[in-house]
């Protein structure tokens, strides 16, 4: 299981190597919690939302206040369509991050992707195509390729 997470590490430091090192606050806030959703915020969660925030120029600090203060962020859908699959991409890994898939993050991810502009009819699938993927091994610009037809009929 470890090299799974190896594994995991180094897809997310590579993709924020190839794309702008820039997370809003309220991904950072949506990542925590979907890694709270379950009421377990278990290590390899922390694992993975440290190695996505230590990509970015997001202080320690700042990641305490807003884990202190979630109900302060507000959510701001991102215009850009890669950005906003991208959040959804990221959520999925957060959810598979600990090793187990409940009910509730499956929920919450669908409930995020309503949030990003996928439609509800839509959403599911969608997640459920991600999280395939992502447990095959298939990077973030794959995956996209794999669910483009649930995308283009998306909109």
């Amino acid at each position: 299981m470890t090299s799974v997470f190896t594994e995991l590490r180094s897809r997310v430091a590579e993709y924020f190597k190839s794309r702008k090192k820039y997370i809003p606050e309220f991904h950072v806030k949506n990542l925590i919690q979907m890694a709270n959703v379950d009421g377990e915020y278990h290590q390899r969660e922390d694992f993975f939302l440290k190695s996505v925030i230590e990509q970015t120029n997001i202080t320690e600090e700042r990641i305490r206040e807003i884990k202190n203060n979630l109900s302060l962020i507000e959510f701001d859908r991102p215009e850009n369509k890669e950005v906003r699959f991208s959040q959804l991409f990221n959520f999925i890994q957060m959810m598979l991050a600990d090793g187990r898939i409940r009910k509730e993050e499956l929920l919450f991810c669908q409930q995020l992707a309503e949030l990003l502009d996928y439609k509800k009819d839509i959403a599911q699938r969608l997640v459920e195509s991600i999280q395939s993927n992502i447990i095959k091994g298939h990077d973030i610009d794959e995956t996209k390729r794999r669910v483009h037809g649930l995308i283009k009929f998306n909109h």
